[in-house]
């Protein structure tokens, strides 16, 4: 398979982006809507179980803090 036929051109990448990021309330998650979630144009899609669990997000955090040395003081969670 050619690289150009698995991707799409910035100008619709861009595009694609733009019309998810419009479109989706909080918690939703917005993917590609075809097989596999790789392509298509952009629907609402299930989480994967890493996306929603609270150890994963927290070293996440953690470890992006410490890259770029920027620290944010958030409330405990309820």
């Amino acid at each position: 398979m050619e690289l150009q036929t698995a991707c799409r051109s910035a100008t619709e990448g861009g595009s694609a982006a733009g019309r998810a990021a419009g479109s989706a309330r909080s918690g939703e998650f917005i993917g590609p809507g075809g097989l596999a979630e790789l392509r298509g144009e952009p629907t609402r899609v299930r989480p994967s179980a890493a996306v929603t669990d609270p150890g994963i997000g927290r070293r996440l955090w953690e470890v992006s803090e410490r890259l770029t040395d920027v620290r944010f003081v958030l409330p405990a969670p309820v």
